[in-house]
């Protein structure tokens, strides 16, 4: 059961006096938790009176009762105070890292450690053992070319440590930059997944150990339909992105995994509106390939990349108004995420909402500073 489900018991520690100084919606949140309201219990309260949650006042009130030892509940001191430690001292993805680079000196990929990246937590324990059974590592020096365009191999490549930048012949035949891979990004999908040739070269940026994960066509083609291909490969460039996102990278691994599930992929081509300024807004966008540009008062503001968020200001601080029209930069995809599903999201993971809207206060204070 998840932690926001938990019905939250008030120690013997609780004492009402302790808290005069609350503010009033913290105030309102523990009497609720003193009915034993879990946390999706009080913001589900809040929306039922049509009132926006702080999901950061619901997140330091419990840090206030936990430092009072006033929770009862033995789950939450790990979760929400391990959590705040980690934050200050490194994220997730860096721990992961650390975990990773002991593999350096091992052929075979150790299936405790490799299921801790985000695509492979999402497979069934099945599929996962298939895929570690017919695996190795491979040290790969800065400035090697380890994927090809146009080649026709066929394994799934893994970086479980260093960086790598994607590139794709333009309509002059010269190689353009697409994309840079973190730690924990997948590569050579569509190979592995469909057959098809590669459609991009990666060259290595650092010294990199990567996974390779060889296709085994009497093993797959049974296992994986092309649907199901389908669904593995849009979670992985679903990953990639969120790689990429500082915003996300100190969650907890069911924070990440929430997003990985949210929303639908959309692909967008050049030089189309996704958002209008003024417009009510109903959704809100990471984007997952390409770029948008910012667009406000008719003048470009800024631009944003893979792993960026927007349209979150209108759901969570702006009364459901757009601030800034949205205008993309070429080709590209963003995950779409509806008001419903965002809210039921964040209500059930409220590290993400935490980061969320404080994403959301830092654009706003950008605007009045610049008078928008």
């Amino acid at each position: 059961m998840k932690i926001e489900n938990e019905k939250i018991l008030l120690s013997s520690y609780f004492n009402p006096r302790d808290y005069d100084g609350l503010k009033a919606d913290q105030k309102e949140m523990l009497s609720l938790f003193t009915k034993s309201y879990s946390i999706i219990d009080v913001v589900q309260h809040f929306f039922s009176k049509r009132q926006l949650v702080s999901f950061i006042s619901l997140h330091e009130l419990i840090l206030l009762l936990l430092k009072k030892n006033a929770i009862a509940n033995i789950s939450f001191p790990p979760y929400f105070q391990g959590t705040t430690k980690a934050q200050s001292d490194a994220g997730f993805f860096d721990r992961l890292a650390e975990k990773i680079l002991e593999m350096q000196n091992i052929k075979k990929a150790d299936k405790n450690k490799i299921k801790e990246i985000p695509f492979f937590r999402s497979l069934s324990p099945e599929l996962l053992d298939i895929f570690l059974q017919n695996s190795s590592v491979v040290p790969v020096t800065a400035g090697i070319t380890f994927l090809q365009e146009g080649a026709k191999t066929r394994s799934l490549l893994v970086l479980l440590s260093g960086q790598a930048t994607v590139y794709k012949r333009n309509n002059n035949g010269q190689l353009a930059k697409v994309v840079v891979l973190s730690e924990g990004s997948l590569f050579g999908e569509a190979g592995f997944f469909f057959g098809t040739d590669r459609s991009a070269t990666v060259v290595a940026d650092q010294d990199c150990q990567v996974l390779v994960i060889k296709y085994v066509p009497e093993l797959y083609d049974s296992l994986i339909k092309t649907d199901k291909a389908r669904q593995l490969q849009n979670r992985i460039w679903t990953i990639h992105a969120l790689l990429k996102a500082e915003t996300f990278r100190s969650l907890p691994q069911e924070c990440f995994d929430a997003l990985i599930f949210a929303g639908e992929l959309k692909s967008f081509l050049p030089k189309t509106v996704i958002c209008k300024q003024g417009e009510l807004g109903e959704t809100c966008y990471v984007i997952i390939q390409g770029a948008v540009d910012v667009v406000k008062n008719l003048n470009f503001v800024s631009r944003l990349e893979q792993g960026d968020c927007f349209g979150e200001l209108a759901l969570m601080m702006n009364q459901g108004i757009r601030t800034a029209s949205i205008h993309t930069a070429g080709e590209g995809m963003v995950l779409e995420i509806h008001r419903n599903q965002f809210y039921k999201m964040l209500s059930e993971n409220l590290l993400l909402a935490c980061e969320f809207e404080k994403l959301a206060i830092e654009r706003t204070i950008e605007n009045q500073k610049a008078g928008i």
